[in-house]
């Protein structure tokens, strides 16, 4: 019965000792606690929960503490990448990567809770999600098509990256959601379950659905919390509006 957990243990010694022999190419991950920064031993890359892998070269990563990571991995390829997590995120199941190319970057705010299997995708481009945002399961954000598409004639590049792919503040994307390349959202923004967002937004409180995504309804906003539907104004068939001081501080945080 002792031969599982000791092959087991010999494993991790053997994953050790790869990674102290292997060659550090300028990758550094940095903590940061209390306003204090901290780099992270070679051997010790990694916070509970949240896996990082780094083959690239001159790679960064930022963790603004504290973190709640499970089951969730992040991948960097290529040169001079940077990834930033803010402090207070929620990362379940999700799969980070940085494609290769050349100074690659995904910045996820403070307090962004990401619920199950959350995709993001990067190569030579950029990722950025606001503060507050809620991401439900499945969704798929890719700032890139990873590979290119020219006309015969011309040559020319036919799936061009006009913009980076950007979150605002306080954005709630449902289940299955899809937001690719040149995709941009404002704050106080909702995205339907299975919509596909291709292109730049602007107008704030508003719900995207469909595909292509387009608005289907303005002047809303949303709560994380879900205690509003247990109100008895609610079940009485009255509900009541949410306080305006308590919506005013969740957008720009």
């Amino acid at each position: 019965m002792r031969w599982p957990s000791l092959k087991r243990c010999g494993l991790r010694v053997l994953e050790r000792i790869r990674q102290l022999l292997r060659p550090n190419r300028g990758n550094v991950v940095i903590f940061v606690k209390n306003g204090k920064e901290r780099v992270a031993r070679r051997w010790f890359n990694r916070i509970h929960g949240l896996k990082i892998s780094m083959t690239g070269q001159n790679c960064t990563v930022r963790l603004e503490l504290p973190i709640d990571a499970v089951a969730s991995k992040l991948v960097l390829h290529g040169w001079n990448t940077f990834v930033k997590i803010g402090s207070g995120a929620l990362l379940k199941h999700a799969n980070i990567v940085c494609e290769g190319g050349n100074r690659s970057s995904i910045a996820i705010g403070r307090n962004v809770h990401a619920y199950y299997a959350l995709t993001i995708t990067v190569a030579n481009s950029s990722c950025r999600i606001g503060n507050n945002c809620m991401i439900a399961s499945n969704v798929i954000l890719r700032a890139t098509d990873c590979h290119p598409v020219f006309y015969r004639k011309t040559g020319a590049i036919a799936n061009f990256q006009k913009r980076h792919l950007e979150v605002g503040d306080h954005c709630w994307l449902c289940s299955c959601a899809i937001l690719t390349k040149n995709a941009k959202i404002p704050n106080d923004t909702i995205v339907g379950s299975m919509a596909v967002v291709t292109r730049e937004f602007s107008e704030e409180h508003t719900i995207l659905a469909g595909n292509p995504a387009t608005v289907v309804k303005t002047g809303v906003t949303w709560e994380e919390s879900n205690d509003y539907f247990w109100r008895p104004e609610w079940v009485d068939g009255k509900p009541s509006p949410l306080p305006q001081k308590k919506l005013a501080s969740k957008v720009g945080n």
